[in-house]
């Protein structure tokens, strides 16, 4: 398996290179609207949409 990481303290900057099956877990800055998430995938790139709930608007959702 070829791997390579490269990391930026800061402004976050991460760029890797795996190859084969892996999973990411990472916590979020605050509460989401998960019904309005969106993802794409496009030349190598996976870009996430979370839009920020309103505090008054907050729902648990079970996952399963």
């Amino acid at each position: 398996m070829d791997r390579s990481r490269k990391e930026k303290e800061g402004d976050t900057l991460i760029s890797e290179r795996a190859f084969g099956r892996f999973q990411r877990v990472f916590g979020l800055p605050a509460q989401v609207r998960a019904e309005d998430a969106s993802a794409s995938y496009s030349d190598g790139i996976l870009a996430i949409s979370l839009p920020k709930a309103d505090p008054a608007s907050r729902a648990e959702v079970a996952i399963s």
